[in-house]
Formats: structure tokens, C-alpha cells, sequence
């Protein structure tokens, strides 16, 4: 907030004020910080989207009573998140402690890297997933095909025992796929559009599993991250990535 009243001309100060103010549940005062980055950067839509839905917050709650969200009683004080059913169970994402001699931990703050888990819906107990898509870095959001036997995984960008990173010297998220066969992960294979200077992740299917929708920062996109999608083709690969346009992706 001091920023953004000590530079009250920089737009990009007072955008960020608006997302924060908005991040914190405070709308009327985020709206207002959308109308005045609105001044500064009219060519920018998102100051006239935000202002016009924070006048009206009611659509955000028509479905709130509809819910009740509660905590899962196996959350630790790590993260958990993007869960995902998969057979008996409860797959989902972690850097949870497992207190193992080899766990590795992320520089960045100092905690163990992400992992797939698995919770067994009737014994309750939790493990890694699997040992053949963990890897020593970071392993994110999935999705399984219909029949649960293939999987889409985010992961760092990590195969084949190389770690790569980009031109800006940062290790990015790619999407991989594996198939299970024998009781066991295989054939896993990096999606055909990864790139070492972007970033891929949080893979999502279409019920008839012709369609892969995915996050990316690649180039041209319409704001920081879009959303985007393949559709599989006649000869069973994925065609070139679809932007998902302005009625989904925001600048």
C-alpha cells in the first residue's frame, strides 16, 4: 500500500496494490485500486473487468450454500494440494516430510521437494505414489485417462537423469505422460511441445481423452500464464497448442 500511494503514477504499482487488496478479501478497496490503475493503463482491460465484478460480488456466492468445505484430517503443516481420485484412493500432491535418509530438500525455502502421494481410501494410509514418476525434483498436478491407465504428471524439467534449465538459468515445470503396465509405471515420455524456456503443467483431459488442456507461460500468451489445449490427431499425437482465448485467459 505505501508503494503504491508513494508512486501513485506507476501503474504497475497500483495493479499489484489491487491484486493484493483482492487476494485479502478486501474488494471495495481493491476495486478502487482497479480504477486507478484503469486511468493509467486503460489499454489494459482488467481494470474495467475487476472494477465491474467487484460491484457485484453476489454471482461469486450463488453456489456458497450449496457447500461445505472442511479440512481433510491428514493434512500436515507442509503443503497438500490437487487432489485428484485415482482406484481406491486419493492421489495429491506433497512436500510433506517422510523423514527417509535420502530426502532432498528445495533452496528455495528449505523444504522437502514436491512429490505424488497416495492415500488409501480404506486403510487411510498414505505413501509415495509411485517410485518410477517421483523423481529427486519436483513432480506436480496430474490427470489419469479414463481407464486410469496412463497419467499426465507435472515435473521439473528432469528426464533421462539430466536437469536443464533456461536461457534465464531457471529450471522450468514440463508435462510428462506414463503408461501402466504390469503393476508398474512405464514408458514414461515428455510431451511433445515442452521447451526448456517455458514452463508446461497442471494437465487437465476432455471425458473422451482427445482433448489435453495445460497451463503455460510459452510465448503468446495473453497475460503471464494461459491456458491452453491439444487435441489428439488421427495418427494418435497431439496437435500444435491452442491458446484458449479471451473468454478464458485474462492479459
Amino acid at each position: 500500500g505505501k508503494l503504491a500511494k508513494k508512486y501513485p503514477e506507476n501503474s504497475s504499482m497500483q495493479l499489484y496494490y489491487a491484486q493484493a487488496l483482492a487476494n485479502n478479501g478486501k474488494y471495495n478497496e481493491s476495486k478502487d485500486g482497479y480504477k486507478a490503475y484503469s486511468k493509467l493503463n486503460s489499454a489494459d482491460s482488467r481494470g474495467e473487468v475487476f472494477v465491474y465484478a467487484y460491484e457485484n460480488l453476489n454471482p461469486f456466492y450463488e453456489d456458497s450454500t450449496l457447500f461445505t468445505v472442511k479440512a481433510v484430517d491428514f493434512n500436515t503443516d507442509h503443503s497438500e494440494f490437487s487432489p485428484l481420485y485415482h482406484k481406491n484412493g486419493l492421489l495429491f500432491v506433497s512436500n510433506r516430510e517422510t523423514y527417509s535418509v535420502f530426502e532432498r530438500v528445495f533452496g528455495w525455502n528449505n523444504t522437502p521437494y514436491l512429490d505424488l502421494f497416495f492415500r488409501d481410501a480404506g486403510s487411510g494410509e498414505i505413501s509415495k505414489f509411485s517410485k518410477e514418476l517421483n523423481s529427486k525434483y519436483h513432480e506436480g498436478s496430474a490427470v489419469f485417462s479414463k481407464l486410469h491407465d496412463t497419467i499426465y504428471f507435472t515435473r521439473s524439467n528432469y528426464f533421462n537423469g539430466k536437469f536443464r534449465k533456461s536461457d534465464e538459468n531457471i529450471n522450468k515445470l514440463q508435462l510428462f505422460s506414463a503408461v501402466k503396465k504390469e503393476d508398474k509405471w512405464q514408458d514414461i515420455n515428455p510431451f511433445p511441445y515442452n521447451d526448456d524456456q517455458y514452463s508446461i503443467g497442471q494437465p487437465a483431459l476432455s471425458p473422451d481423452n482427445k482433448t489435453i488442456y495445460f497451463a503455460s507461460d510459452m510465448p503468446g500468451t495473453k497475460g503471464g500464464t494461459d491456458i491452453y489445449k491439444c487435441t489428439l490427431e488421427a495418427n494418435n499425437t497431439w496437435g500444435k497448442p491452442e491458446n484458449l482465448g479471451f473468454e478464458v485467459n485474462t492479459e
